[in-house]
């Protein structure tokens, strides 16, 4: 955010507390690919972790969503 990390997941939720907002802010979502995709790509046999061919999906799988939270007093 504003060229700075907040944050990496490699396991869900994939949420990140932002804080306070105030005026233009620039967000940038980088996605990494796993070893084994990486791996198999470079024609290396990936049987040795576990599975034949990457099987698990690449990259953002459904919908990226940007939710504002209200601060409610009581």
């Amino acid at each position: 955010m504003n060229g700075k990390s907040v944050g990496m997941r490699t396991a869900q939720p994939y949420y990140y507390e932002l804080g306070n907002l105030d005026g233009e802010v620039t967000l940038a979502i980088e996605v990494a690919t796993t070893l084994e995709r990486k791996a198999a790509a470079m024609g290396a046999d990936v049987a040795g972790m576990g599975v034949p061919a990457p099987l698990s999906p690449a990259g953002i799988v459904g919908k990226v969503l940007l939710l504002s939270a209200q601060t409610v007093r009581i």
